[in-house]
């Protein structure tokens, strides 16, 4: 039963490392310095879709398209991929995903992200484009019944290389000539992660994370300690059925990296729910722990449950792994 509920399964981590990756680009200078990072958390998406399509609105980084596809190979094995772009930001990434026994499920992700990002220097602000490479792996194991759904544990590394830029010139009032040498600072960051899926009802259902972070600047002109951290973080979400087509999440996150506030609401429109069509509207309020600005971001998601196509009266389920369906 397991094995041909995989593909579905793999959509609920589309990108594993999805919630916990951060890219750490402060800059660095011979007189300040100032963390300016972003965030690399995708969009929460339609849990049962292979087919998902969206717009959102970020207030740093302006209007994005998107898509996303997750395709069943056989019993055994799934893949799924994204594509982001916009006027100040592209992504793409995927994730390979592959049975282990009876009700194990190991993957792994890729994603290259970039972004037009602010940086202020004593010599005035400039914007340049910073580009991200991740990497994930996890491994999920599903229980047959019962409140606990599943368990999952995970690694992921993150990477922003450095960019160092020309020195400026420029006078002071008192008719001094200063030079302001600038390195926008990459940074790394890893980190492990535990998590549950706990379905407490026929209608709710809560996930959980426990987390670790460790973050490493690559500063030059300042010590790397001024900006190093690490430690724990805590993530909790729910799932709340409303009715037969309607479902809202929710998910609140905090770590060394940032806090991040998440919601959505989904519905199957009534006409269309045996077709499998979906939307979805999502929010997401993030809090960088550093003094890069806080971001909103809203999108419109429209998706294709291939589960639901034909079933004269298709209504949701929770997204958990006893209940996802194939791919097909």
């Amino acid at each position: 039963m397991f094995k041909h509920n995989f593909g579905k399964i793999l959509l609920v981590l589309l990108l594993i490392f999805s919630s916990i990756c951060y890219a750490l680009i402060p800059t660095d200078n011979n007189t300040t310095t100032s963390n300016n990072a972003f965030s690399v958390t995708s969009s929460q998406i339609g849990l049962n879709s292979p087919f998902v399509f969206g717009i959102s609105h970020d207030s740093s980084l302006g209007y994005s398209g998107n898509a996303q596809y997750t395709k069943k190979i056989n019993d055994r094995l799934a893949v799924a991929a994204l594509l982001e772009y916009g006027s100040n930001t592209y992504r793409y990434g995927g994730t390979l995903g592959f049975n282990v026994k009876k009700n194990g499920v190991f993957k792994i992700s890729a994603e290259r992200l970039s972004q037009v990002l602010a940086f202020n220097f004593d010599s005035g602000k400039i914007t340049q484009r910073m580009g991200q490479n991740a990497f994930g792996a996890e491994y999920q194991y599903v229980f047959d019944s019962g409140v606990f759904q599943d368990i999952k544990i995970g690694s992921y590394y993150a990477n922003t290389p450095n960019k160092l830029l020309d020195p400026v010139t420029f006078i002071s009032g008192g008719g001094i000539s200063s030079s302001n040498y600038r390195n926008i600072a990459g940074g790394t960051s890893e980190g492990l992660h535990i998590g549950s899926d706990l379905k407490i009802s026929k209608s709710t259902m809560l996930n959980s994370s426990l987390r670790f972070d460790k973050i490493t600047y690559d500063t030059i002109y300042t010590p790397n300690s001024t900006y190093d951290d690490q430690g724990l973080g805590v993530s909790l979400g729910i799932n709340q059925l409303l009715g037969k087509h309607f479902r809202i999440s929710a998910e609140g996150e905090t770590s060394k990296l940032y806090d991040s506030y998440k919601f959505g609401i989904s519905w199957l429109p009534p006409l269309l729910a045996k077709k499998g069509f979906e939307v979805s509207l999502l929010g997401e309020h993030l809090i960088p722990h550093n003094q890069n600005e806080d971001s909103n971001s809203i999108g419109l998601k429209l998706g294709f449950n291939s589960g639901m196509i034909g079933v004269k009266d298709a209504e949701y389920q929770l997204p958990s792994p006893n209940t996802i369906k194939d791919v097909g």
